[in-house]
């Protein structure tokens, strides 16, 4: 969500990070204009500081994801181990995991995230 409104502190630090930034950058207009939005306020054009897409993805969606897709890698494993005969009682396709619908989907989205290699092994 791109404020429509930030604190002078706020503001301050944003400045001063962009105008590290165009030192140490080759494109440094690219972070003097953000740093000049900022100083001059022009709310109107936060949307060109704030390239976020979309909302933060609650706590409990991404711990939901990270469970849902660790029952169905223990499914996956526990089937591997099964015998010819176990394997022919069970409908074996319902317990293969279908994915999360990619439209608009906050699981999806950290699925991608975490199965592209971008998660980091934090969990406790």
């Amino acid at each position: 969500m791109i404020p429509k409104t930030l604190t002078i502190i706020q503001r301050q630090i944003l400045i001063n990070q962009f105008k590290i930034l165009s030192k140490l950058e080759d494109d440094s207009g690219y972070y003097e204009k953000r740093a000049e939005i900022l100083e001059n306020g022009y709310t109107g054009l936060y949307d060109e500081i704030f390239l976020f897409k979309q909302e933060e993805i609650d706590y409990n969606i991404c711990k939901e994801t990270f469970d849902i897709l660790n029952m169905f890698k223990n499914i996956s494993n526990s089937i591997m181990e099964l015998t010819d005969e176990q394997s022919k009682l069970l409908d074996l396709n319902k317990l293969i995991f279908k994915g999360f619908n990619i439209n608009n989907n906050k699981h999806y989205e950290y699925m991608n995230f975490i199965i592209m290699g971008h998660g980091l092994n934090t969990r406790k």
